[in-house]
């Protein structure tokens, strides 16, 4: 029996949450990690804080499911699982001033542009 061909969304929703909460889990242990080692190194901690941050966006983006666009759904996904995470670093760990505006502005670009890229390359893979 042949099955109805699936119309695919511009963005696969179910796959980016999925996608979203495995790159939130793989961010907030990075963070809690980097903390540790900001105590221990205090020169390594911020690497490692930049380092799980590009982990995570590519754990939340490398599924790209029947998305019609995996670029933007790869951006969506990585963007989401920055929203989840954000409010706890922000309540523990930023000082709230201009510079650390910034920084968390700075990780929005960084969430949009691992995420695109991440899509995009893992488009061809699953075609």
């Amino acid at each position: 029996m042949v099955q109805p061909s699936k119309k695919s969304s511009v963005i696969d929703f179910p796959t980016a949450v999925r996608g979203a909460s495995a790159g939130f889990s793989v961010l907030l242990i990075g963070s809690l990690l980097a903390m540790l080692l900001t105590f221990l190194l205090p020169a390594y901690g911020p690497m490692l804080i930049v380092v799980a941050a590009i982990i995570g966006f590519y754990v939340a983006a490398h599924r790209v499911g029947s998305a019609s666009m995996p670029a933007l759904h790869g951006a969506f996904a990585a963007l989401l699982s920055y929203l989840l995470v954000l409010p706890i670093w922000w309540n523990f760990s930023f000082a709230k001033n201009r510079i650390d505006v910034g920084v968390a502005l700075l990780c929005f670009a960084l969430a949009i542009s691992t995420g695109s890229l991440t899509g995009w390359m893992n488009s061809k893979r699953t075609s």
